[in-house]
Order: C-alpha cells, then sequence, then structure tokens
C-alpha cells in the first residue's frame, strides 16, 4: 500500500504549502501596506506553480489508485482492493477541498499572475522543499530562495535524456523521502497502538480493584450488621438478667419479712 501512504502524505504536504502560502501572502500585503507600494508576489507566483503541479501530481495518484483497485480486484486480490476503495472516497474529497481553496486564494488578488498551467506528467511534481518544514522535520531544511531558478539552471544546458534522468533521480529521492516519511508514520503509528493497549490494560486493572474494593466493602457492611446485631442481644440479656436478680432480692425480702 506504499502509493496510498504516499498518496495522503501529498496530500497532507499540499495543505501544509497551501497553509505556508497563505502566510507568505499575508506577510508581503503588511509589508506593502507598511511601504506604501505593491506587493512583490514572486514568491507567492512561485509557491502557487508548486502548489498546482502538486495538485495535478494528487489528482493522477487518485486516478492510479482507481486503476490499481481495479486490478486488484481483478486479480483475485479482493482485500487489498477493498483497503483502497475505503480509502478513495476520503482522498477524492481532500482533492476537491485542496484544489477550491488553492482557487479560492488565488482567484481574489487581481494583481496576482494566473497560476502557471500543469507541468507535463514526466516533470518532478512534488517540490517538497517549498512545504512547511514541520511535516519534514527530521531532514535538513532546503533554500527556497532560489527554488525555481535552481531548477531552471540545472536543466539548462541538458538535453532530453539528462532531463529525464535527472527527472528520474529527484522522483527518486522524493520516493526514498516518502518512504522513510512513511515508516516513521508507521512507528508512530505502532506506539500510538501500543499505549492504547496499556491504556486498556490500566483501565481493566482500575475495574479489578475497584470490584475487589466493592467486595471488600460488602463484607464490612455484613461484619458491621453482626456487630449491631450481637450488641443487640447483649443489651438484652443484660436487661433480663436485671430483672431476674430484682426477682430474688423481691423474693428474699419476702421470705425475711414473713
Amino acid at each position: 500500500m506504499s502509493n496510498l501512504n504516499h498518496t495522503f502524505i501529498l496530500a497532507d504536504h499540499i495543505k501544509l504549502a497551501l497553509l505556508e502560502r497563505q502566510r507568505a501572502s499575508s506577510a508581503l500585503a503588511a509589508s506593502a501596506a507598511a511601504a506604501g507600494g505593491a506587493p512583490a508576489g514572486d514568491e507567492v507566483d512561485a509557491q502557487d506553480g508548486h502548489i498546482a503541479q502538486s495538485l495535478e501530481q494528487l489528482a493522477h495518484g487518485v486516478a492510479a489508485l482507481r486503476d490499481d483497485e481495479q486490478r486488484l480486484r481483478a486479480s483475485g486480490r479482493a482485500d487489498e482492493a477493498d483497503e483502497i476503495a475505503d480509502a478513495l472516497p476520503a482522498l477524492a474529497k481532500h482533492l476537491d477541498t485542496l484544489t477550491s481553496q488553492f482557487h479560492r486564494f488565488t482567484a481574489p488578488s487581481p494583481a496576482a499572475s494566473p497560476a502557471p498551467s500543469p507541468a507535463p506528467v514526466s516533470a518532478p511534481a512534488v517540490r517538497f522543499r517549498d512545504s512547511s518544514p514541520q511535516l519534514f522535520s527530521d531532514y535538513p531544511p532546503a533554500d527556497d530562495d532560489d527554488g525555481t531558478a535552481g531548477y531552471r539552471d540545472a536543466v539548462a544546458d541538458m538535453d532530453n535524456v539528462q532531463m529525464l534522468a535527472y527527472h528520474d533521480r529527484v522522483l527518486e529521492e522524493q520516493d526514498d523521502h516518502l518512504d522513510r516519511l512513511g515508516e516513521s508514520i508507521s512507528r508512530q503509528r505502532e506506539l500510538s497502538m501500543r499505549i492504547g493497549d496499556e491504556l486498556d490494560a490500566h483501565i481493566d486493572l482500575l475495574d479489578d480493584t475497584e470490584g475487589l474494593v466493592d467486595r471488600h466493602q460488602s463484607r464490612l457492611d455484613r461484619a458491621r450488621r453482626s456487630l449491631g446485631r450481637i450488641a443487640e442481644g447483649e443489651e438484652n440479656s443484660r436487661g433480663m438478667m436485671t430483672i431476674v436478680i430484682l426477682i430474688i432480692i423481691l423474693l428474699l425480702l419476702i421470705a425475711v419479712f414473713k
């Protein structure tokens, strides 16, 4: 299910990239208002291009998962196909939501340049170094200042074969990053499951302790009632003995006076 995990990770990356884009746009607008000029949207435009490419990659990923579902179902691997089928509605909803958010961010600004047309499928669609650093905190941060210019410089002197090889290498590096991130997420999920099991065990232990306390309380209540009955019996016995003694004394007095 590597493709499924990668697609979910890509959706999270786009969401964080949109948040970063909104933050950068707000910062540019604030600085422009303070300076009394028009905001320079080069950074925002570059982010829009990367987000558009990532959205296209996400759409291709969802389509590829649909094809994988049909292929797995045709080959008799129904469990894996059902897992993909269960995840597809959520992924499609993520795609629609992120696309609408991206268009909403880019449409209101009349000064912003239009979002670039989607790049070909063979181009490296995901630029993780333009995303929020919190998502990939395990990796060293990349320089965001010359992302687009650096890419153009890297492929400027390449022919088609070299460019395809360069794209393949970039995609392989991104796949490696995604694999490591997926492994980290799997470890965190396993750790969360273990913590949940330990919490369940503690809850069971508390339930057993509560039951034991209830049983001891019941025994104490029965013992208290028994002591109460014994105390009442002793009081009744003392009263009876007093009456008998008084009767004997009375009989002795009667006998003496006669």
